[in-house]
């Protein structure tokens, strides 16, 4: 997906990046068809940033660029059976991920970032795109996906509970192309990874839970936006007035 984004990019802007202004990029958000456009001056933004680090460009002409063209909504359901299927056909490490993305809501960025040290009593996880910080119950349920993660890793200790080789941190390019090739296994079409954090939002929704909350997210439209279905609530009839 990035290289193909990549590949539009450079059709695009076939000049310097340092010739690259901020009127271009606003022109490309206002003129592209493609749904995915936001997403791809998101990969530019951050080819942006990585240069700047290096000391190569000072610049980064998509900081501050927005679109006014309304985001699609995404209304795909991972549904209990479509679940169950993939989990059968993932890895024993993808399984815990997958467990854990969806018993926490995490974001994947989130997810794979995630240390020992951010469970227990004094443990807090912050999400990097909103600064929302949480403390995660430690229930028998979580308890036993973090045990299945102490003893994938063995003997060789990591401070990441999602690692891979050596201890180090998984990378959600990986954990994306896992997910895609149990998919396949398991025959479930169209779903991507971002539908755990979506079911795990509307079944805690479903269960009377807070799911804004759940989520991390500091506006209720946002997890609105989330939420699949349409949550059917019991409601108690008023007493009938006479006289």
């Amino acid at each position: 997906m990035y290289r193909n984004w990549a590949r539009k990019l450079g059709a695009v802007f076939p000049v310097a990046p340092i010739e690259i202004t901020q009127g271009d990029v606003a022109r490309y958000l206002h003129d592209c068809v493609r749904t995915s456009a936001r997403g791809e001056i998101s990969l530019l933004s951050s080819a942006y940033q990585h240069a700047m680090a290096r000391g190569e460009l000072q610049f980064n002409p998509c900081i501050g660029v927005r679109s006014s063209r309304p985001r699609s909504k995404r209304s795909r359901a991972l549904t209990d059976a479509e679940f169950a299927a993939v989990r059968e056909k993932a890895s024993p490490l993808l399984r815990v991920a997958i467990d854990l993305a969806y018993m926490t809501g995490l974001r994947v960025s989130d997810l794979i970032d995630l240390r020992w040290n951010q469970f227990g009593d004094a443990g807090v996880v912050e999400h990097k795109k909103t600064g929302f910080r949480q403390h995660f119950e430690l229930t028998e349920d979580l308890g036993q996906v973090l045990d299945e993660a102490r003893l994938l890793q063995g003997k060789i200790g990591s401070i990441y509970v999602l690692s891979g080789r050596g201890g180090k941190q998984l990378n959600r390019h990986t954990i994306d192309a896992w997910w895609r090739k149990a998919c396949a296994a398991a025959g479930v079409k169209g779903a991507v990874w971002h539908d755990l954090r979506a079911k795990g939002g509307t079944d805690k929704d479903a269960q009377g839970g807070n799911a804004q909350q759940f989520l991390g997210h500091t506006d209720p439209r946002t997890t609105q936006g989330y939420l699949r279905g349409r949550r059917v609530v019991s409601v108690e009839p008023l007493h009938r007035k006479k006289g």
